[in-house]
């Protein structure tokens, strides 16, 4: 090669070739992040100045939060209140406007709904003696927003429902099933001092009384305090694995002998 430039040896030349490929590389990964991602398909409904007060709203809206959009529109239909109505109908609009946008009208959800304070109706009111006073009315903005639940990647996708709650056996409190405390407890039919003289008056020979099987549930608070379970550390709350059991000796076995 011509002129004073330096000649570069081919160890050289591989390394700048490697750098040029990391380059190239670190340019194309970071204009993939710069892509907009696809966005689902989202429905809006806003509702102004409904004549009725966000505290009443705020009764029934836990019934279409988070849900399948079909569950919450049969949820609202069957509530009573007044103001299911209204959130009945902003559901209805905002899954139409969804679906006009191209989503799936299957895998509809209701993502956010919430209410803020209008500007409240004035009126004039008069009353005897000449006295008047201003009466007001309670206006209330309400707004939902349906969007196209992701598609599932590897796990299944449920929006949240309510779950079933059962009897605490210690306290009587209502617990959701999800939550508490479960034992399975086997007990004999009869108390351990009558079964001797059920056995020596019953007919038949090596006859085995039946046991009671129930499941029973406790709060954590009844199960904490009667000794179901006991308190430990975060770290420990990850071990799943039941606690080992001692039990006693078995007959014509001596405490404290070795095992065979």
């Amino acid at each position: 090669m011509g002129g004073g430039g330096k000649q570069l040896q081919l160890p050289e030349l591989q390394s700048a070739a490697q750098q040029t490929q990391r380059c190239d590389a670190r340019s194309a990964a970071s204009a993939s992040k710069k892509q907009p991602q696809p966005q689902s398909a989202t429905g809006v409904c806003n509702r102004k100045a409904l004549r009725m007060g966000w505290k009443k709203l705020d009764f029934v809206m836990p019934l279409a939060r988070r849900r399948n959009v079909d569950d919450a529109l049969a949820q609202l239909a069957a509530c009573p209140k007044k103001a299911a109505i209204e959130v009945h109908n902003a559901v209805a609009n905002a899954r139409n406007n969804a679906i006009v946008q191209g989503a799936d009208p299957k895998r509809l959800i209701v993502e956010r709904i919430w209410t803020g304070r209008a500007k409240p109706f004035k009126k004039l009111w008069f009353a005897g003696r000449g006295y008047s006073s201003v009466r007001q009315r309670r206006r209330t903005h309400l707004t939902v927003i349906v969007q196209e639940a992701p598609r599932p990647e590897g796990r299944k996708y449920e929006p949240a429902k309510l779950v079933k709650r059962v009897r605490c056996e210690a306290s009587g409190v209502m617990v959701p099933k999800d939550k508490a405390i479960k034992r399975f407890v086997v007990r004999n039919i009869v108390d351990a001092s009558a079964i001797r003289d059920i056995q020596e008056a019953s007919v038949f020979d090596g006859y085995v009384l039946p046991k009671i099987y129930r499941k029973v549930y406790y709060c954590v608070g009844a199960a904490i305090h009667s000794k179901v379970v006991r308190v430990r550390s975060r770290k420990d709350r990850r071990n799943r694995e039941p606690p080992k059991r001692f039990r006693g000796p078995r007959e014509g076995e001596k405490p404290g002998a070795p095992k065979a």
